[in-house]
């Protein structure tokens, strides 16, 4: 993977902006849970997209879609009074994470990321 300012990636289109979501998560991992939430919805959005109609993930990605709107309304329950609680902060990180994983899953089932199109990437400093 290279660095820089120039526009030498060849990786285009759903692909690369799924790319560029992962990078920018990892090269965020201290994320809030809304953050979170956000570049998950982001990604999902992407990966749905392009892949509803794959027969291999299409059950998943659904099954994502519907994890994400149940996680959000219980997101809204937390942040109603402001305070979130240790116990509310730690169930939303386990929900987050376990989309996560499956978003993660999609990728990897789809080929949508390669070590190939990796490797051609070039990311912003």
């Amino acid at each position: 993977m290279q660095r820089g300012s120039g526009s030498g990636s060849r990786m285009t289109g759903i692909p690369s902006l799924i790319a560029f979501a992962r990078v920018t998560r990892i090269q965020k991992a201290e994320m809030e849970p809304k953050a979170r939430m956000n570049m998950a919805v982001s990604t999902y959005s992407l990966l749905r997209a392009k892949y509803k109609g794959d027969k291999g993930v299409a059950e998943i990605i659904m099954e994502l879609g519907e994890d994400i709107k149940n996680c959000r309304k219980q997101f809204e329950v937390f942040l109603a009074d402001g305070i979130i609680s240790p116990d509310e902060d730690s169930l939303m990180t386990q929900i987050l994470d376990g989309i996560e994983y499956r978003i993660d899953d999609v990728i990897v089932m789809t080929r949508a990321i390669d070590t190939a199109t990796l490797e051609e990437m070039v990311v912003p400093d």
